[in-house]
């Protein structure tokens, strides 16, 4: 199979194959030793998928040798996190210069989403008034909030932030308002589920969330080039 799909796409003049495999497949290791033996790249972790109880999560965002971070990141002249609401013009200028963004794909859009945005737990990240991300929450009705038939469970669905920024901990500091702010609002117990391909992100959630995580997944990448 993997050599069909390897001369389907060389003859459709595709430069290069990807597979994606998740840690919740029972033969994880196996796969991935299966595409490494068929010339494939050794597996990159391209995503975490995370679910949670949303005070504990908030508690652990920033540990305390990332204080100075935090402090930096939520200093209102620089950095602003308001609640969710409409853009003015200078904020629709923004998001359009960030949409052009070459870091930027569809994936991240939020205009689909209307009424559904939670403007409790959603917000936009501004720098010296300027838009420069966001955070947006809906609520969260699949199988896994049946789950939690008893709490209010909200799905982090859109966050982006401009690229220049990724490696700030400006992204972080968002996560921990939006957070804070679904914890004050729907208790600490409340479930958050967010997805993240942000390297900082998926080393936090990782090494700080995973240990009590309700649900935490990998999606690890492994590439080949066709030649």
């Amino acid at each position: 199979m993997l050599f069909r799909s390897e001369a389907v796409a060389h003859a459709a003049g595709r430069e290069r194959l990807e597979a994606r495999v998740t840690t919740r497949m029972s033969g994880f290791s196996v796969s991935c030793a299966v595409f490494q033996k068929a010339g494939f790249a050794p597996p990159r972790l391209g995503l975490v998928n995370l679910t949670g109880e949303v005070g504990p999560m908030s508690s652990c965002v920033f540990p305390r040798d990332w204080r100075a971070v935090l402090r930096r990141t939520v200093d209102p002249r620089s950095y602003d996190f308001p609640a969710w609401g409409p853009f003015d013009a200078g904020e629709a200028a923004d998001l359009e210069g960030l949409r052009a963004q070459p870091a930027y794909h569809a994936g991240f859009d939020f205009a689909h989403l209307g009424d559904r945005i939670d403007p409790v737990c959603s917000l936009k990240i501004l720098r010296h008034g300027r838009l420069v991300g966001w955070i947006v929450a809906e609520p969260l009705s699949n199988a896994l909030a049946a789950e939690f038939p008893e709490r209010v469970c909200r799905h982090y669905v859109s966050a982006y932030l401009d690229e220049a920024l990724w490696h700030t901990g400006v992204m972080l500091a968002g996560y921990w308002h939006a957070f804070s702010r679904q914890a004050a609002a729907y208790g600490e117990g409340s479930i958050a589920n967010y997805f993240s391909n942000m390297p900082r992100q998926m080393a936090l959630s990782r090494r700080r969330f995973a240990p009590m995580a309700l649900h935490y997944d990998e999606i690890h990448v492994l590439e080949k080039a066709l030649g």
